[in-house]
C-alpha cells in the first residue's frame, strides 16, 4: 500500500512539474509573438497594480517595464531584468528631477525603443513621475522609428458610485490576482523581496482612463491593446524594404515563423517542439544583419529583430528541453592568470541533440577560435559537461573591467541546426550591495581650536548584502570629506556562505576643518580588484539638542526615519511595545511619539484613551506625525481626522508660536525647501487645537493642550526633511522634543 501511495505521489509531482513546464513554454511562445512594450509608472511599490500588469504580460505576451523616480539627496539607480518572464524594473533616485533630467532619463531608457503603451498608476504627490508621464505623453513621434507611444492610460481609482467613462478599461483585480497567483508568488519577490502577495487582493476592481491615443478608432476601447497590432514584423518588412527578391524572401520567412509559432499553440508533444524550433530557424535567417536594407537598419529593424530572436530562442530551448550554460573560471599560475571555459548542456526533451562545434569569439580579434570540432551526441534526459582551456592574453584577464567573451555552440536538433550563444565575462560581478544606514548624518559643531583634529567621536553604520552562496574576502574603501577622519576599521571583510547580511561600524571624528553645508561621504566594495557596489551618504554640521533628562518613548514609523533621527540626537529613547501601552507606567516617559502609520502595529492603541488622557493631564507630551485617513476615531482625548497626504504649500497661522522660537528660531523659507523634494504634507482636522501652520483647511503643525500636558501634531514632512539634512527641519525637531 505504501508503495502504491508513493508511486501515486510521484506521478502527481511529475504531472505538476510537466504542467508548469508547459505553462512556461506556452508563455515564452506567446512572448515571441508579441512586440508590444508597456511602461508602467508608479510612486511606491506598495501601490503597484500587479494583477493588471500580469494580465497584460500573460494575456498578450507584452514586455512590461516598471519605472519610478524618487527625490532623494543622493543619486542612485536600481535595475532588474526578468527576461524569461517579460518584466523589467527601473528605480531612479536623485536630488533634483528637472525637465532636462527627465528628458535625459527618457532618452536613455526609451530613446532606441519607445514604449507602445504608457500606463500611469497611483502617482500620489510624486512630481518627478508626473513630469515623466508628461514627457512620454507629449513625446513627438519619431518618423524614422518603428515604434512610438500609441496610447497613454491614467489610473482612475476603484470603480464605485462614479460614472465609468466610455474610454475606460475596467478590470477585476481580485479575479486576476487569483488567476496569476502562482506566477506572482514566484516572480514579484525577484523584483521586491519583501512583497506581500495578500495585500494585492484588497483591490477589487481597477479602472484606467484613456488619456491619449494616436490610433484612429470609431469605438471605445475595451482593452489596453485595442486597435494596436500585437506583432508588427510583417508590416515593418513591408514598409522598410524596397520591392524585390530580398523583400519577398523576408516576408516569406516572417510568415513561416509566425504561422509555425501560432500553430504550435494548438499542438502538444513532439509536434509542438518541431514547430517552435522550425519557426526559430526561420527567424535566424531573417535576422541576418547582412541581408537588411540600409533604410531598415536606420529605423532600428536589426535591433528589433535581435530582440525578437532572443525571445524565440528562449521559447525554442524551453520547448526542446535544452539548457545551455557556461562559466569562465580564472586560475592563478606561475605565468599569470589562466582562463577555463566550462560548458554545460542538458537535454530534458524527448530527442537527442548533436553538438558539432564549440567556438570562442574574442572581442579584441576578428578570428574565431575553435575549441572543439569533434561531433558529440547528448541523448534525451542526458547532460554533457566539458572544460576548455582558453588562450586569453594576460592583459585581457587582468583588466579591472568585466570584459565580455562570446562562446558559441553549434547544435543540431533533429535536422534543424541551432546556434547557441552565451556572453560570459572574465570577471563576473556578484550581486552585492553596500550602503550607509542611515544614508544621512548630522554632527554638532566642533570647538574652534588651533589643532586640526579634535574631538567628537561618532560612527557610520554599514550594511553589506550578498547572495547566500557567496563566500570570499571583500575590500572596503571609504571616502570622506575634508575635516572628517575615519578611525580604525576593517578594510578587508571575510564573508562566509549562508548569511546574506553583514553589518559593521566605522568610527570617525570631525575637526574644525569640516566645511559648512552638506558634504558627501562614499563607500565602495571590491571583490578581486573589481568594484561591485558603492553608496554615497551625506553629512553636515547641525545642532539638535535634547534635554538630557528627557526620556522619550516612540512608536516606530513605517519608514524607520523616526528612529534614525532620534539616534542622531543622542537623546534617551526607547521603542514602545503594544504591551507597554497597555500596562507600563507611561509617566516614566516625558515624550511619547506616534510615528506615521505606526498605529496599525499596535492593536491595543484604541483601548488606552483613558491612560493617554491621564498621561497628558499630569504633564506628558504626545507628539503625533502625519497619519492616513483610516485613523481610528475616538482613540485620543482630542478629535483627530487626517485627510492627507496632499501636494502644495502651507500657510502660517501663529507666527510667534513657541514651537518656532525655542530653542531655535525657525526660518520658514528654509523649512519650505523640504517641499521641493516632492515630500507630501498630511493635514488633519484637530479639535481643540492652536494651529501654527495650516494647509487645505487642516492643521499641519498644531498644539492641543490638556491639563499640564499637550499633544503636538506635525503633518509637515519633517522627518523626510531631516533625511535630506534640511537645517530648519532638524531645528524644528529639537523644538518639538523640548517643548
Amino acid at each position: 500500500m505504501k508503495y502504491v501511495r508513493f508511486v501515486a505521489l510521484l506521478a502527481l509531482l511529475l504531472a505538476v512539474a510537466i504542467s508548469a513546464q508547459a505553462v512556461d513554454r506556452e508563455h515564452l511562445i506567446k512572448q515571441s509573438l508579441c512586440d508590444v512594450r508597456v511602461v508602467y509608472l508608479f510612486d511606491k511599490p506598495e501601490t503597484i497594480d500587479w494583477p493588471t500588469l500580469f494580465y497584460l504580460n500573460d494575456r498578450f505576451g507584452c514586455q512590461v517595464d516598471l519605472l519610478t523616480l524618487q527625490s532623494r539627496p543622493v543619486a542612485r539607480s536600481r535595475g532588474v531584468e526578468l527576461p524569461e518572464s517579460g518584466f523589467g524594473l527601473t528605480e531612479r533616485w536623485g536630488p533634483r528631477f528637472g525637465l532636462q533630467e527627465i528628458d535625459s532619463i527618457a532618452s536613455e531608457l526609451y530613446g532606441e525603443r519607445r514604449p507602445d503603451v504608457v500606463i500611469a498608476g497611483e502617482l500620489g504627490s510624486n512630481q518627478a513621475c508626473r513630469d515623466m508621464l508628461l514627457q512620454l505623453e507629449n513625446w513627438e513621434p519619431d518618423g524614422g522609428s518603428l515604434f512610438n507611444v500609441a496610447k497613454v492610460y491614467h489610473y482612475s481609482g476603484m470603480s464605485g458610485d462614479t460614472t465609468i467613462p466610455m474610454d475606460a478599461v475596467l478590470l477585476n483585480s481580485f479575479e486576476l490576482a487569483n488567476r496569476y497567483r502562482s506566477r506572482m508568488l514566484i516572480e514579484i519577490p525577484q523584483l521586491y523581496s519583501w512583497y506581500d502577495f495578500e495585500a494585492s487582493l484588497e483591490r477589487q476592481t481597477a479602472r484606467y482612463r484613456l488619456a491619449r491615443s494616436s490610433l484612429r478608432s470609431t469605438s471605445p476601447d475595451t482593452d489596453f491593446l485595442e486597435g494596436l497590432p500585437q506583432l508588427r514584423m510583417l508590416s515593418a518588412i513591408d514598409s522598410l524594404f524596397t520591392p524585390g527578391p530580398r523583400k519577398t524572401t523576408h516576408q516569406e520567412q516572417a510568415e513561416r515563423f509566425v504561422s509555425q509559432f501560432r500553430e504550435s499553440m494548438r499542438e502538444h508533444g513532439q509536434k509542438q517542439v518541431d514547430l517552435v524550433v522550425g519557426g526559430y530557424r526561420e527567424l535566424t535567417y531573417l535576422s541576418d544583419p547582412g541581408l537588411v536594407d540600409r533604410v531598415a537598419v536606420a529605423a532600428g529593424f536589426t535591433r528589433y529583430m535581435q530582440e525578437m530572436l532572443e525571445k524565440a530562442e528562449r521559447a525554442a530551448m524551453a520547448s526542446a528541453g535544452i539548457q545551455y550554460a557556461g562559466r569562465v573560471i580564472l586560475r592563478d599560475s606561475p605565468h599569470g592568470p589562466k582562463a577555463k571555459f566550462r560548458l554545460s548542456l542538458s537535454v530534458d526533451g524527448p530527442r537527442e541533440v548533436a553538438i558539432n562545434k564549440v567556438r570562442f569569439v574574442p572581442y579584441w580579434d576578428t578570428a574565431t577560435v575553435i575549441l572543439e570540432d569533434q561531433p558529440r551526441t547528448v541523448g534525451a534526459h542526458q547532460s554533457l559537461v566539458r572544460e576548455y582551456l582558453v588562450d586569453i592574453p594576460r592583459e585581457r584577464l587582468e583588466t579591472s573591467l568585466p570584459e565580455s567573451l562570446l562562446f558559441v555552440a553549434d547544435v543540431v536538433y533533429g535536422e534543424i541546426p541551432i546556434e547557441l550563444t552565451r556572453v560570459m565575462y572574465t570577471r563576473e560581478k556578484p550581486d552585492m550591495t553596500v550602503k550607509f544606514d542611515p544614508p544621512f548624518f548630522f554632527v554638532p559643531p566642533v570647538a574652534q581650536l588651533d589643532v586640526d583634529r579634535v574631538v567628537s567621536s561618532m560612527a557610520w553604520n554599514l550594511v553589506i548584502e550578498k547572495p547566500r552562496d557567496f563566500a570570499g574576502t571583500v575590500k572596503l574603501n571609504l571616502g570622506t570629506p575634508r575635516g572628517v577622519f575615519a578611525g580604525a576599521y576593517r578594510t578587508e571583510v571575510r564573508l562566509d556562505k549562508g548569511g546574506t547580511l553583514e553589518t559593521m561600524r566605522i568610527p570617525f571624528t570631525v575637526s574644525n576643518l569640516f566645511e559648512t553645508g552638506i558634504q558627501k561621504s562614499s563607500i565602495s566594495l571590491t571583490v578581486e580588484g573589481q568594484e561591485v557596489a558603492s553608496d554615497t551618504g551625506i553629512i553636515r554640521i547641525a545642532r539638535c539638542p535634547v534635554n538630557d533628562r528627557r526620556s522619550i518613548g516612540f512608536m516606530p514609523d513605517t519608514t524607520g526615519l523616526l528612529e534614525d533621527a532620534l539616534r542622531l540626537t543622542d537623546s534617551r529613547f526607547r521603542p514602545l511595545t503594544d504591551r507597554t501601552l497597555e500596562v507600563a507606567d507611561l509617566s516614566s516617559y516625558d515624550v511619547i511619539i506616534i510615528g506615521s502609520g505606526a498605529v496599525a502595529n499596535y492593536p491595543s492603541f484604541t483601548k488606552i484613551k483613558d491612560r493617554l488622557e491621564e498621561y497628558l493631564r499630569y504633564g506628558g507630551s504626545l507628539v503625533m506625525f502625519g497619519q492616513t485617513d483610516d485613523w481610528p476615531q475616538g482613540a485620543l482625548p482630542f478629535s483627530v481626522a487626517p485627510y492627507g497626504p496632499l501636494d502644495g504649500a502651507y500657510e502660517t497661522r501663529l507666527s510667534g508660536a513657541r514651537l518656532l522660537s525655542q530653542p531655535f528660531d525657525i526660518n520658514l523659507n528654509g523649512l519650505e525647501q523640504t517641499l521641493d523634494y516632492g515630500f507630501p504634507i498630511a493635514p488633519a482636522v484637530i479639535s481643540p487645537a492652536e494651529d501654527v501652520f495650516t494647509a487645505a483647511g487642516g492643521s499641519v503643525l498644531s498644539v492641543s493642550r490638556l491639563g499640564e500636558g499637550q499633544m503636538i501634531y506635525c503633518g509637515l514632512p519633517l522627518l523626510e526633511g531631516i533625511s535630506v539634512l534640511n537645517l530648519q527641519a532638524i531645528h524644528l525637531f529639537s523644538n518639538i522634543l523640548n517643548y
